[in-house]
């Protein structure tokens, strides 16, 4: 069996805006990831709203996804492959972090799996996933202060700063702007046709990448 850990924050997790409830395993990315792969695989879900690649949260804390990550390379090795899709919330005005910031703490974060002691385990492939476009209706929600202009703008930007910087390291890379669209509830979180269509190209990526 080839295990997969996922890792990212509200949008793997499932929320629903504007309830703040939680889409089922099987309408939520990771479960239908699942579905579609079958038995042979094992998707290991692990996904915490308002997580960041990088940035400590004095408002929220427990949100540094590098931190938290070493934690959990630990807990579901061995692994064959780790999924990674984080960059929204590190781009929250509060943060002050470009798309440059956030692609180079997403290479620091490939660099600390690439080095993790997995003591007689090989380390895993690596595939990063830029988050779905913040769109203006972010503004609809009473966390759009959160984001901003800015965020808007700047997450847009994000596939082109990743494929600058982060093919170097010898990782695969998944746009999901290119595949899905947030709703228009809140212009940040997947509504179940999103959720549906990222999960069809994660699942085509996986397979390319460990068979």
């Amino acid at each position: 069996m080839k295990n997969i850990l996922m890792f990212g924050d509200s949008n793997l997790w499932g929320y629903i805006a504007p309830t703040e409830e939680r889409y089922p395993f099987d309408v939520r990315c990771p479960g239908r990831v699942q579905a579609l792969l079958g038995g042979e695989y094992r998707v290991i879900e692990d996904a915490l709203n308002g997580r960041t690649y990088a940035c400590d949260d004095c408002m929220f804390g427990n949100k540094n996804g590098t931190e938290q990550l070493m934690v959990a390379l630990e807990c579901h090795r061995p692994l064959d492959l780790v999924c990674v899709m984080l960059g929204s919330n590190d781009l929250k005005t509060r943060f002050g972090m470009t798309p440059a910031d956030v692609a180079y703490a997403a290479a620091n974060m490939v660099i600390r799996i690439k080095s993790f002691n997995y003591v007689t385990h090989r380390a895993p492939e690596i595939l990063i996933v830029t988050p779905p476009e913040i769109t203006e209706d972010v503004f609809r929600a009473p966390f759009g202060e959160m984001f901003g202009e800015r965020a808007i703008e700047y997450s847009r930007r994000l596939p082109a700063a990743f494929d600058a910087f982060l093919p170097q390291f010898g990782v695969h890379l998944l746009h999901a702007s290119a595949v899905c669209r947030p709703g228009t509830e809140d212009g940040l979180h997947l509504e179940p046709e999103g959720h549906a269509a990222l999960a069809e190209a994660l699942a085509r990526e996986i397979r390319k990448i460990i068979g």
